[in-house]
């Protein structure tokens, strides 16, 4: 790392299956998608339904321990 945020992205897109629904009643996944952010501040979340399906991002803020460069 030079010194600046280091910061883990992960994206989840779907494609090519049936149109996500929005739904009052969500299940333990949907939950924890939703409240992730919830318990840090070092992470962000972005959820959107879409017409090809659901997409999600999650950015996680790493500290400068946490990280190591590969070898």
């Amino acid at each position: 790392p030079d010194g600046g945020p280091c910061v883990l992205h992960l994206g989840w897109r779907e494609r090519h299956g049936p149109p996500p629904a929005r739904t009052l009643r969500s299940g333990f996944g949907m939950k924890v998608l939703r409240d992730l952010p919830g318990f840090s501040k070092r992470v962000r979340s972005a959820l959107r339904f879409e017409a090809p399906g659901v997409a999600y991002d999650l950015w996680l803020e790493l500290l400068r321990s946490e990280v190591r460069q590969a070898s």
